[in-house]
């Protein structure tokens, strides 16, 4: 099983897309903002429940359960707090921010 970490997960679009397409990955969001945080458990699992996505669902810890062999867990919280547990054994690790200056965009 491989592990993949979404730094600054939103509202979740990318974990979700990840998990409806990769077979037997743990995937994992992890966002600062309580908010957006909430807006993805609460929006993917109300939808992806609906839309039979989803096989269950577990709102204590965050985990959204499986997708096609796949896991979602939503984290709120500093990326930094999970860095021992999550981000060293994971296969990938994706980070997009738009809280970043670029420069070379401006």
């Amino acid at each position: 099983e491989k592990k993949m970490v979404d730094l600054g997960s939103g509202c979740g679009r990318l974990v979700a897309h990840a998990a409806l397409t990769r077979e037997r990955w743990d995937i994992h969001g992890i966002e600062i903002s309580p908010l957006m945080h909430e807006f993805a458990v609460t929006n993917l699992a109300r939808r992806g429940v609906s839309e039979g996505l989803f096989s269950e669902i577990n709102d204590d810890d965050g985990k959204l359960g499986r997708v096609s062999n796949a896991s979602i867990t939503f984290h709120c919280g500093d990326a930094k707090e999970r860095a021992a547990s999550l981000l060293g054994d994971a296969d990938v690790i994706f980070c997009y921010s738009t809280a970043l200056p670029a420069p070379e965009f401006s």
